[in-house]
């Protein structure tokens, strides 16, 4: 490895776990997440796959994995938890797990078929301000009826966009969060199979 593809991996770490202790509550007794995603069809690790952890409708952390699949973060203690990755052209995955010490999780995703997309949905939009200025780097959470989050997005830099794709028809609500803003939570959303629903968020700083 190069002096300069060292470097590079440093700085995506470092920026990754700046952008996980932002969303770590302060004096929280804390648990250190790891998620390791990789692809389920050759084992290579998923570099920039977007990963969210959830406690009901709150966003405790969340970032994207370095380019060895991995993501790391301290996140409040809770006996129930779930751990959401997605990435484009893959099916995402959620997983149930108890937070307390050092907890591991892995994931396997699969890249959808050709067919998938006639047969499922999305939800796209902006993450902007009320001056209608762009977020990047917002995570935006998918939770379908029954409280169970299912999918997980990331505002792009610097336009702001994401897309929330590709799942079941059916109602959902949507959970976004950004550092240094409020939380806001979007209910009775529609996904209709192979269509796409417009849905721009508004976030407000603290």
């Amino acid at each position: 490895m190069t002096m300069r593809s060292t470097s590079s991996v440093l700085v995506a770490a470092a920026l990754a776990a700046l952008a996980a202790l932002a969303f770590a509550p302060v004096g929280a007794q804390a648990a250190q997440v790891t998620v390791t995603v990789t692809d389920a069809a050759g084992g290579a690790a998923i570099n920039k796959a977007v990963v969210a952890v959830v406690m009901g409708n709150t966003i405790t952390a969340g970032g994207i994995t370095l380019p060895n699949g991995t993501w790391s973060a301290h996140t409040p203690d809770a006996e129930r938890a779930f751990v959401v990755v997605a990435k484009k052209l893959y099916a995402p995955q959620a997983k149930r797990v108890a937070l307390s010490g050092q907890v591991s999780v892995s994931f396997a995703l699969v890249k959808f078929g050709s067919e998938d997309f006639n047969r499922l949905g999305r939800i796209v939009g902006f993450v902007r301000n009320a001056a209608g200025e762009p977020i990047p780097n917002a995570t935006l959470v998918l939770v379908k009826e029954g409280g169970t989050p299912v999918g997980v997005a990331r505002s792009q830099t610097p336009t702001g966009v994401y897309e929330l794709g590709w799942y079941p028809p059916g109602r959902y609500t949507v959970v976004a969060t950004a550092n240094g803003h409020n939380p806001v939570t979007r209910q009775g959303q529609q996904i209709k199979a192979g269509e796409s629903l417009w849905l721009d968020i508004e976030l407000a700083p603290r």
